[in-house]
């Protein structure tokens, strides 16, 4: 019987051994499944759902679709789903688009890896059924303004996201800043988990600003015409704040878009916001969130627990960094300047000034100027120089003829120097005087552009004259080159045109151009010293023509025997004081003037006799 006992005994003390061991393996191994369940493995392909509370084309959604794509894990495959709160917000929503989530779910091959859930009403859904759908599966939240709900749902191991803390602080303050005299702050929200948030987030602001009355227009309580009635009671001694809107109290769906129109059409006041959607449509701006920030935020904690970090170890986190960020359009709208705005601001729609666009153009041409007129004086000193070392180098045996020859040449050269520096003075003192009345007409932009093209056109002039000038050393009064191409009449009467009577109108002096049997407009022939002429007899007629006369400019086409070429007569006149007959064989002489009082070189009315000095025809009409 002894020995019975001692036997059994055995046996039982090694059944319990084992029992033990097995007991012991079975909690590791436990243990270790469920560590597993909180990570996943990076070595497959990874497969996470998004989950958003609103619909695909809700401004919010995209940027956060494109924060989570653009930082999310190569090895990821992403799918979406949408609640569309934003347009149906019922319980029958809810529960349809439950059975249309489990019935995708169970499409899949696979669970899902892990979950994304998008704002406050796909959080609260996901909480609802978190069992059915994601049983072990790691869960992160990330646009929630609903402080609560984010808590609440962080209480899970399998759970953790980001809260959006909106900027209502800074915001204030900058409203603050720019309407020191408010007494009021009213934001406009709804009854909806994100809009609940949100005013929970604006009320707590109100402790910091006792002075100023904290105020909510509420969407969910209003039908349209009672919101709109609300809006345009608001006047210059509030603050207006948009923060949340999805509906009305009939259940009134309104896109991002919409709900601006309609805040920014009935309001006499700016309306800041506090994320970044929809600036530019209306809203002011100001301290914004970035949706695709939260986006981003949560597919970096994506990326940890791919990476092996346990869910459970991911504290809860904010979306707190905000930028400046305002609507230019809107700041002139409101008489907004930058200057009281943050250092750091960005502007959306921004319109350079007139400075900002042509500052450097106007700049440069001064420049130009500046450097023509050293290289006309640099030029005319060359010029002398070298005309006194020409009469050096002449040899003794031919001194006299070449002296004479020299003398003609000089008078002929110096005459023609003297008449291009003439010229280069006209259109210099006209672009000087276009740049000067450019600067005082920066506001009205038509003038602008009409001053601008006169500035090109008298630009290209004064060109034409300097290399003019620099050709000098060629120059023989006898052989001078009439240049033979072709060219339209209109031009160079539309540029004397605009020239001249800009000038006229400064004196206050009628100008008129009229044109008379001029059927032909495509001719061969030298524009510039044809316009050189023209300009010199203009600006003749317009030294003598006191204010308040008239100058025209008659241009006329005459039968010319021959069909190659056309005769044209150009006849200028004036109400100038004009000239007796004894004077009239002096009028082409060098520095002549008809009246010592007047100013000017007398040089103008003798260049039309170099340019033209062997009377040759110069103008002949294609066919």
């Amino acid at each position: 019987m002894f020995i019975f006992r001692t036997k059994h005994i055995q046996k039982l003390k090694y059944f319990m051994f084992f029992t033990i061991i097995f007991i012991i393996f079975s909690i590791s191994y436990t243990n270790g499944f469920s560590e597993e369940n909180n990570n996943v493995s990076s070595d497959k392909n990874i497969q996470v759902l998004f989950i958003s509370s609103y619909s695909p084309s809700n401004t919010s959604v995209l940027k956060q679709l494109e924060g989570i794509r653009e930082t999310l894990d190569g090895s990821v495959t992403l799918e979406s789903e949408f609640l569309n709160s934003n347009i149906i917000n019922d319980n029958k929503n809810d529960a349809l688009f439950y059975d249309i989530l489990n019935y995708h779910i169970s499409s899949y091959e696979n669970n899902f890896d892990i979950v994304i859930v998008g704002d406050d009403e796909a959080l609260d859904l996901v909480l609802k059924y978190q069992n059915v759908l994601f049983p072990n599966t790691p869960i992160i939240f990330e646009g929630i303004e609903n402080k609560f709900i984010a808590e609440k749902a962080a209480m899970d191991p399998l759970i953790t996201g980001s809260i959006e803390k909106l900027n209502i602080e800074n915001n204030i303050h900058t409203a603050l800043n720019l309407y020191p005299d408010a007494k009021n702050i009213i934001a406009i929200s709804d009854n909806t988990l994100t809009g609940i948030g949100d005013r929970d987030q604006f009320y707590a602001e109100q402790e910091q600003f006792s002075n100023i009355i904290f105020k909510d227009i509420n969407s969910s309580e209003l039908n349209e015409e009672e919101f709109v009635s609300a809006l345009s009671k608001l006047n210059n001694d509030s603050i207006l704040f948009y923060l949340n809107m999805n509906e009305t109290i009939d259940k009134k769906q309104y896109s991002d878009y919409e709900v601006c129109k309609l805040i920014t059409e009935n309001t006499t006041i700016p309306t800041f916001c506090l994320t970044d959607l929809n600036i530019g449509n209306g809203y002011l701006g100001g301290a914004v969130l970035s949706s695709k920030q939260s986006g981003i935020i949560a597919a970096n904690t994506v990326n940890s627990i791919i990476n092996g970090q346990n869910i459970s170890e991911i504290p809860l986190s904010e979306n707190s960094s905000s930028k400046y960020k305002f609507d230019f359009k809107v700041m002139k709208k409101y008489h907004i300047s930058s200057s009281s705005l943050p250092s750091n601001s960005i502007y959306v729609n921004y319109e350079k000034s007139f400075r900002e666009k042509y500052g450097k153009l106007l700049a440069i041409g001064s420049i130009l100027i500046m450097i023509l007129l050293l290289l006309i004086q640099f030029v005319i000193k060359w010029f002398e120089s070298r005309m006194k070392n020409r009469k050096l180098e002449i040899s003794t045996s031919t001194l006299k003829e070449a002296l004479k020859i020299s003398e003609r040449n000089g008078i002929a050269k110096s005459e023609y120097l003297n008449c291009v520096s003439n010229e280069i003075k006209q259109p210099m003192s006209t672009l000087i005087s276009l740049i000067n009345r450019t600067k005082k007409e920066l506001n009205d932009s038509e003038k602008t552009k009409q001053n601008i093209n006169a500035i090109d056109d008298t630009a290209h002039t004064l060109f034409n004259s300097v290399n003019e000038l620099l050709n000098i050393s060629n120059l023989d009064i006898q052989t001078l080159e009439i240049n033979h191409e072709p060219f339209k009449l209109s031009r160079v009467l539309n540029d004397l045109r605009q020239t001249f009577s800009y000038l006229c109108n400064e004196r206050n002096i009628t100008f008129s151009e009229n044109r008379y049997d001029i059927t032909e407009n495509n001719y061969y022939g030298d524009s510039y010293k044809l316009g050189l002429l023209l300009s010199n007899l203009l600006t003749n007629a317009l030294k003598y023509t006191e204010n308040g006369n008239t100058i025209d400019l008659k241009s006329t086409q005459k039968p010319s025997g021959d069909k190659n070429y056309a005769i044209l007569e150009f006849v200028v006149s004036d109400t100038g004081i004009g000239m007796s007959k004894d004077k009239l064989d002096k009028v082409f002489s060098n520095n002549y003037n008809n009246d010592s009082a007047q100013n000017g070189s007398g040089l103008g009315l003798s260049m039309t006799k170099i340019y033209f000095y062997d009377e040759r025809k110069y103008f002949c009409y294609k066919h």
